[in-house]
């Protein structure tokens, strides 16, 4: 039966088919299929002189919107959709036509006769939606599932949860068992006894796993193909499903087949061995168990103390950054333990809190502050895309001048007006952005080469206001130039409501910038890499900007997504995002219990959000941020108004 990437392969070719046709008639050439079709509800929809408004993927099914609602089709195991001239013959197994008034059809084709066709009227359509399960492609909402408490304490199989369509919408036999392998989980482990930390990497692991099958045209196992006919080719990726008595590709076991419920379930004994009981204190990786003393003078660290992150500020064209745990080239941050003493961050995650014999894995999330300048244009940050690093914004403060409503910007995404777009329709946008950001960048080298020989930039980087004073002595029609050619650059990207409460996800591949006197906490992957698109400035760094290859590199579907959120109370620990190097939560005012949390990941980074106090097993933290480890805590206390944001870090 084909799963999520087939059928995702399916929607997008018959969307370019038929989005935006005009139905001429609907033909059913059988009135059942696998169950009786509702005949007079799928015409109600597919309608004479309706225009297919979209096609896309719900689940492992197909959907056809019009105005009148929209129907799902399930292929089953056997059903496709086939394209040809309306005036030719049904083929064989064609049980619905649908024929449109530009003389094209297409027609479902089901030898087998497991598929299904159900009509929902628009509105039905809202209470559908709303039962919705959690979505495959996205790690934030699979996450969720698998953290909430009714999963956590189901005796179910993991297998079982991860197949049943209710929970998660779309995912199939082959891909669960790819996912469980990848992250050493059994199949037939219960949910209950699957540690936190490896429902997290389970989390991670699927999106891309199906993305990759999707992009290789899915699996054909037996039958599958394609709207054009072709088989998919991720078959030829397996690394169980189908491999029964094959060695494994990472231990040289043989992969073993078992049978849950009369389907065939693949597995490597070795990497997935079956764990009847979740043992917590086999899972965290920290060896450290008396008082660690490090250098001269003695740094003293003894496990259940917290350390604090002692701030560093970084100076940037566009204002400040408030670092916590840096640990780049620009600048390391130091960490303060109970009786002050500091030490450098790297050495004291090598030397504390690492298993024995593992080094150069010290990459805590970079947490900091952005602090732009509170003066438009001059305090926006650097529109850039990043290949590695996945960032999230909470937005604490919005210059009250600029925004008087607590209402800030985030520049975010593309503005390709229609996500629907063909590859080619989007090579052209992107031609046109990068010819838009060209066209500036000239403009704004003819700015900096003026303001370079009015030496203002002879000792470093000058203030705003001598900025904005220089910028006054400039020709009246550069200036004209510069506003105009921003302007239009500006228009290929968006610009989203950021108020204050409120984070936003950037991940990889999309174009951001933080607008100026938008003060966020900031938590990204700890690596310095980015490809500027533009800057309204001179640029420190570099002598470029590098729009090709970030535009080379753009996701355009995730720029497309909304990326504001909002801090929920509703939850003890509610996530934020969720990326391979770090799972971002918030915990509102209350007293937390860090013994349901042990499992979650290695060590934690903290924020105390502004107006809030923490105290860790009776002890105040002084810092805003802090470095603590879950396993050897009890409880955490938090009072005032806002909360705390807790990145833990996989366990290594």
């Amino acid at each position: 039966m084909p799963e999520l990437p087939e059928v995702e392969n399916f929607s997008r070719a018959l969307a370019k088919a038929i989005e935006g046709k005009t139905i001429l008639r609907l033909q059913f050439h059988r009135p059942d299929i696998r169950a009786p079709l509702d005949v007079k509800s799928l015409r109600a929809v597919l309608c004479v002189n309706e225009n297919i408004r979209a096609v896309d993927r719900v689940g492992k099914k197909i959907r056809l919107q019009t105005s009148k609602g929209f129907v799902l089709v399930g292929l089953g195991m056997s059903g496709s959709f086939h394209e040809r001239s309306g005036d030719k013959e049904p083929l064989k197994h064609e049980h619905v036509t649908i024929q449109f008034k530009d003389g094209t059809a297409v027609g479902y084709v089901d030898p087998r006769r497991f598929g299904s066709w159900e009509a929902f009227s628009e509105k039905a359509k809202n209470s559908f939606e709303t039962l919705s399960a959690a979505d495959p492609l996205v790690p934030e909402s699979l996450a969720r599932l698998f953290l909430d408490a009714s999963f956590r304490k189901s005796q179910r199989r993991i297998w079982d949860t991860l197949l049943d369509q209710k929970k998660i919408g779309g995912l199939g036999n082959i891909y669960a068992l790819e996912a469980l392998f990848l992250c050493g989980i059994h199949p037939a482990t219960s949910c209950a006894n699957v540690a936190k930390h490896k429902l997290l990497k389970l989390a991670v692991v699927i999106p891309p796993l199906l993305q990759t099958a999707i992009a290789k045209g899915g699996s054909t196992i037996s039958s599958y193909r394609n709207f054009e006919g072709e088989q998919g080719t991720f078959q030829d990726s397996h690394k169980v499903y189908g491999r029964a008595g094959k060695t494994c590709h990472i231990c040289n076991s043989l992969i073993v087949r078992m049978v849950f419920g009369a389907r065939g379930v693949y597995l490597c004994p070795t990497c997935q061995p079956f764990e009847e009981m979740k043992q917590v204190s086999k899972l965290i990786p920290f060896r450290k168990k008396g008082r660690i003393q490090f250098g001269t003078p003695a740094f003293i660290w003894e496990p259940g103390q917290h350390v604090e992150l002692v701030p560093l500020e970084i100076p940037k064209p566009w204002g400040k950054e408030i670092w916590y745990s840096g640990i780049e080239q620009r600048g390391v941050n130091q960490v303060r333990n109970l009786k002050g003493q500091l030490l450098d961050l790297p050495t004291f995650v090598e030397s504390c809190l690492l298993p024995a014999g593992v080094k150069g894995k010290t990459a805590v999330p970079l947490l900091k502050i952005l602090d732009p300048n509170p003066v438009a244009v001059l305090g926006d940050l650097y529109t850039e895309v990043h290949a590695v690093k996945n960032e999230v914004y909470i937005c604490i403060e919005a210059d009250p001048k600029l925004y008087p409503t607590g209402v800030g910007l985030l520049r975010y995404g593309v503005n390709t007006a229609d996500q629907k777009k063909s590859e080619k329709e989007i090579d052209h946008w992107k031609a046109d952005f990068l010819r838009s950001v060209k066209e500036y960048e000239s403009c704004r080298q003819k700015i900096d080469q003026i303001l370079v020989a009015k030496g203002l930039y002879s000792s470093g980087q000058p203030s705003t206001k001598t900025l904005e004073n220089a910028l006054k002595s400039l020709p009246a029609s550069l200036v004209t130039q510069e506003a105009k050619l921003r302007q239009h650059m500006n228009q290929f990207t968006c610009l989203y409501d950021f108020p204050v409460g409120t984070f936003a996800r950037v991940p990889i591949g999309v174009p951001h910038a933080l607008q100026a006197g938008v003060k966020v906490v900031e938590f990204q992957t700890n690596s310095y890499e980015r490809w500027i698109v533009s800057f309204a400035q001179k640029v420190a760094t570099q002598n470029h900007w590098d729009a090709a290859q970030a535009l080379q590199n753009l996701d355009t579907k995730a720029s497309l997504r909304s990326p504001i959120g909002t801090l929920s109370d509703k939850t003890c620990l509610s996530l934020l995002a969720l990326f391979p190097e770090y799972a971002l939560f918030f915990a509102k005012p209350q007293i937390l219990d860090l013994r349901d949390y042990a499992d979650l990941g290695g060590y934690c980074v903290a924020f105390v959000m502004p107006g809030s106090v923490v105290t860790l097993d009776g002890k105040v933290v002084k810092s805003d941020g802090y470095l603590f480890v879950p396993k050897q805590h009890q409880k955490m206390q938090i009072v005032g108004a806002q909360g705390v944001l807790l990145a833990f870090t996989p366990i290594l």
